[in-house]
């Protein structure tokens, strides 16, 4: 078993589809690629994970909630194997059992855009994410140093039991970026070209694949 690279598919383009079906997961981001989600939902032959982010989170979702919703509901209906969920989403324990019930597993996530919180206020976080019933936990920070970097990097130890994913933002968070895979990791994200980044400081899926050559890290991908 080798890492797993998660191409971010953010538009209806079709080297972005065949990029993600060479590997074993990628991310539908439904906010950015709008209504044609649909069609490139259709396309995916791998597991695919559905993310609809909300404006305040960093997406682009601009619409209602419940229509947020609703459109993962559908995601899943149309093949989702994985949906990303806010840990700030109004009745999040309720909405974690439902997509239970409809047989995905719920990445309960938490993003913070303006810098990396303490060490043991990110383990109150994870905490919180794992009693909410979370399949995965995920953090994902600014790194305003190197010391935010590593500190977020040290979650995927004290929760090495737990699967879960732990990145940090921005130039200094790139070493996140390539080593949490590593760090067991449940995946770490790519983009798929320069300036299709779903986050600051993303890799490409080629840099990754360049730097994990270099150090003889296997990486998952589909054999067709």
């Amino acid at each position: 078993m080798g890492v797993k690279i998660c191409p971010v598919v953010t538009r209806f383009d079709d080297y972005m589809i065949t990029t993600a079906n060479k590997f074993k997961i990628s991310e539908l981001r439904i906010d950015l690629i709008g209504s044609l989600w649909v069609n490139v939902a259709s396309r995916i032959k791998t597991d695919w994970i559905a993310t609809c982010r909300r404006r305040d989170q960093g997406g682009a979702w601009s619409g209602g909630e419940i229509d947020r919703i609703n459109v993962l509901m559908e995601a899943v209906r149309r093949g989702a194997k994985f949906i990303d969920i806010e840990d700030s989403t109004n009745n999040l324990h309720e909405l974690i059992k439902m997509f239970k019930s409809m047989g995905v597993s719920v990445i309960v996530s938490h993003h913070d855009f303006n810098s990396t919180p303490k060490l043991n206020s990110m383990v109150n976080i994870v905490k919180r994410e794992i009693e909410s019933g979370a399949d995965i936990w995920k953090i994902t920070t600014t790194a305003n140093n190197l010391s935010d970097c590593l500190n977020v990097l040290k979650l995927l130890k004290l929760f090495r039991n737990t699967p879960g994913i732990a990145l940090a933002m921005g130039s200094y968070g790139v070493l996140s970026r390539v080593f949490s895979p590593l760090l067991n990791s449940f995946l770490t994200y790519a983009s798929i070209r320069k300036l299709d980044e779903s986050a600051p400081g993303q890799l490409t899926v080629d840099e990754l694949l360049e730097i994990y050559d270099l150090i003889g890290v296997e990486v998952d991908r589909c054999e067709n």
